[in-house]
Order: C-alpha cells, then structure tokens, then sequence
C-alpha cells in the first residue's frame, strides 16, 4: 500500500506540482480540491431530498448530475490527497501507532476505499432502479455521511 500511495504521490507531484513549484505556488493544493468533491456530493443530497419531498423530478435528475461530476472530482482529490500526503509526511510508517497523524490518515484511507465502493454501488442502483426508488435516498445519505467523516478526519489532520 505504502509503495502504490508513494507513486501515485510522485505522478501527480509531477503532473501537478512541478508546474505550479515553476509559477512560484508551492502550497498543498488537496485541500482545493476537495472542496469539488464534499461540495458536489451535499448539494446532491440536499437537492435529492428537496425533489423527493415535493416531488419534483427535475431536482431528482440534477441530484444525478452532480453526482455525474462528484466521482472524477472525488478521484482527482484521492491523488492529489496522495500527492500532499507523499510529498509532506514523507510516508515514514503506515503504522497507525507509530504517530497519531497516521491514525487519521488510516481511518482517512478506510473511508475513501468505502467512498469509492458506495460510488459504484451508486452507479449500479441508478441503472436498475427509477429516480423516485427510496434506495437511492439511502445511497445520498450514505455518499454525504461518507464525505462529512473524510472531512472531519481532513480537518484532524491539518488543525489537531
């Protein structure tokens, strides 16, 4: 895990950071992107729950659509989130108990694998079901549980 985390860290260090270290910006720029993610996913929710409960179909689409763009930006995050993590904590130890940063960044890791399982699940209960399906409610409130937890443990991280 360690050795996958530190190479998509260098990728995207190189893709990202190095033409942006040639402008001068040298700051972390996961905590940007994140904001794509955790933005898309509540409005999706918020706009899903507000559709279903006055009963208007448009909201339910655009619910979907935000979606449509929450899972590229939420893989986007993921690797730069590598990047950051890579190039700043030097990936000392993955061992949660060899620094009480890393116990964050496990539980930070547990929760983007179980994002990107709900995703997908998500992909696969829109096609088979209608957008009205109370199921699809539930995978809202599962995607924006998921997203709020990523960032109470991003918030440890960076301010204890």
């Amino acid at each position: 895990m360690k050795g996958i985390a530190v190479v998509i860290g260098n990728v995207f260090h190189a893709i990202f950071y190095a033409p942006l270290e040639l402008v001068g910006y040298a700051h972390p720029i996961h905590p940007i992107f994140v904001h794509f993610t955790i933005g898309s996913v509540i409005a999706a929710f918020v706009i899903d729950y507000v559709g279903w409960i006055f009963r208007k179909p448009v909201l339910l689409t655009t619910a979907r659509h935000n979606l449509v763009f929450a899972f590229p930006a939420f893989v986007l995050t993921g690797c730069v989130g590598l990047a950051d993590w890579s190039a700043q904590y030097q990936v000392a130890s993955l061992n949660p108990s060899s620094n009480p940063v890393m116990f964050a960044f496990g539980i930070k890791f547990v929760l983007s694998l179980t994002l990107l399982v709900i995703f997908v699940a998500t992909y696969f209960l829109f096609r088979k079901t209608k957008e009205t399906h109370p199921a699809r409610h539930a995978a809202y409130l599962l995607l924006a549980a998921n997203v709020i937890a990523l960032g109470f443990y991003g918030g440890n991280i960076v301010y204890g």
